[in-house]
């Protein structure tokens, strides 16, 4: 059900190459950028942690996907099926993998953008604080906005996306 949340069409789910591990139990998302560089696995059982990242090696990777090569603008979300679902909707995006942007994200994002659509759940105070931090850190940089909205990127269609986001 979490896969079918995402409103990712099975040729999409191909195209990222998303695996089920009978072993793991989870859902894993491939990390290339560069060539390979890890994955990612989503825990679908109640036990366990949520996440698992194994990385090719102790670099740390980003997970970004970068559909309009020409734009400025990024959406940063928190998770990795945000980030695709962006991606289908002509969106450069990536994903904190949480809610902490890092030294080498930060420099990754303000050597390729000007422009930073912020877009982390709002779910939670703690939450709430990191994306202020995250916006005054990035305003440094560039022009950030911020959306928010009830669900996270991955669950809204193409053209939701489009409505919330905007010609940016």
């Amino acid at each position: 059900s979490w896969l079918a949340k995402s409103k990712l069409t099975l040729q999409q789910v191909e195209q990222q190459g998303i695996w089920w591990s009978e072993r793991l139990q989870r859902v894993g998302i491939p990390v290339v950028a560069d060539g390979y560089q890890g994955f990612i696995a989503r825990n679908i059982g109640t036990y366990g942690a949520k996440y698992l990242v194994r990385r090719k090696d102790a670099e740390k990777f980003i997970f970004r996907r970068k559909p309009n090569k020409d734009s400025k603008t990024v959406v940063i979300v928190e998770d990795a099926m945000s980030c695709i679902r962006l991606s289908y909707a002509g969106y450069n995006s990536v994903a904190l993998q949480g809610t902490a942007l890092t030294d080498t994200m930060l420099a990754y994002l303000i050597d390729n953008y000007t422009r930073f659509v912020l877009w982390l759940d709002d779910d939670k105070p703690e939450v709430k604080i990191k994306q202020v931090k995250i916006k005054q850190e990035l305003e440094l940089f560039g022009n950030v906005s911020m959306r928010k909205t009830p669900n996270d990127p991955k669950e809204y269609t193409k053209d939701e996306l489009r409505l919330i986001v905007g010609d940016v």
